[in-house]
């Protein structure tokens, strides 16, 4: 049946439902399927509830056997061989990409399906990728505007989407001071939330105890559709994390301490969550490790490559 004796709705709901394979190759059969497989909505729409389910994945970097050209996979955090994983291998074709990836970020968060990579000089180059499609855009570049007098260091960087207006939207921090004046402070109790919608700024305080204690690391995530921060000492053999979950989002006093992991020894950083909300860590080899939340078992994952992030699932 032709697509025209279909109404539009029953139209976008049958597509939203094909592999994405499928969708490819739809693209070019007509430029009306084409239009709505790239807009934003149906994208949000296509990434349905379903692959939500904590599927995390994560990206690494690696070589290929063939062209040893770098490359990133994204790799499901259960599977415990590199067969697992999955065919989302890509080559940007970036200089700040391909020559050895050293200065190459990620943002920890997959919203939609895209993610959201940033690197070279100042981090300034900055791509919106889509694995699963096999494309990516390059957002164009925006020079930092400063005077001479003063000075700046990259902050970070923000990844979101914008509902109202159903585009994604790529927040870059620079922090400025004058060259002769006092030594900046660094802001060590709070976090800075940006509202994508009405892009205003907002800061929530951390909870108290080790949070604020300057020789700690935090390392930002999502559980169970929380935010979420993993804390622990830098220094030492042991290591031992502890799980804050912001359990209302924007209320400060929701803050609540989940669960301890530790002491344990031989691991270097936490990743993030993965199934069953086991912690993915970075041992000091470099090799990912899967540490059960209740039994604190350690499980060497045998993941071929370098691990970037891993990329929790949102959607809007």
């Amino acid at each position: 049946m032709a697509s025209s004796h279909l109404p539009q709705e029953v139209v976008e709901d049958i597509l939203s439902r094909l592999p994405v394979k499928s969708l490819k190759r739809f693209k070019c059969l007509n430029k009306s399927w084409c239009a709505l497989i790239q807009s934003p909505t149906f994208i949000a729409q296509h990434h349905h509830p379903s692959s939500q389910s904590n599927n995390a994945c994560l990206l690494v970097k690696h070589q290929d056997y063939i062209t040893k050209k770098n490359m990133l996979s994204l790799i499901p955090n259960d599977c415990n061989h590199h067969h697992g994983e999955l065919d989302m291998s890509v080559n940007l074709g970036l200089p700040f990409f391909n020559e050895d990836m050293q200065s190459l970020q990620v943002k920890s968060a997959c919203i939609n399906g895209i993610v959201c990579l940033y690197g070279g000089v100042c981090n300034t180059d900055i791509v919106l990728w889509n694995p699963a499609m096999r494309e990516f855009k390059v957002v164009p570049s925006c020079p930092i505007d400063y005077p001479p007098y003063a000075d700046y260091s990259f902050e970070g960087l923000g990844f979101g989407y914008d509902a109202k207006t159903k585009d994604y939207k790529v927040v870059r921090m620079v922090y400025f001071w004058e060259v002769h004046g006092p030594d900046y402070p660094q802001l060590i109790q709070s976090i800075l939330a940006f509202d994508m919608s009405h892009e205003v700024f907002r800061w929530m305080a951390l909870p108290l105890g080790n949070l604020r204690d300057v020789r700690t690391k935090k390392s930002f995530n999502v559980l169970d559709s929380c935010i979420a921060v993993i804390v622990h000492v830098v220094d030492g053999v042991e290591k031992s994390f502890d799980i804050w979950v912001m359990c209302e989002y924007g209320v400060e006093e929701s803050w609540t301490k989940q669960f301890k992991i530790g002491p344990i020894s031989g691991v270097d950083r936490p990743l993030g969550f993965g199934n069953n909300d086991n912690l993915l860590l970075v041992d000091h080899k470099g090799k990912v490790v899967s540490c059960d939340s209740n039994t604190h078992e350690i499980k060497n994952l045998n993941i071929r490559g370098v691990p970037l992030s891993l990329q929790t699932p949102l959607k809007y």
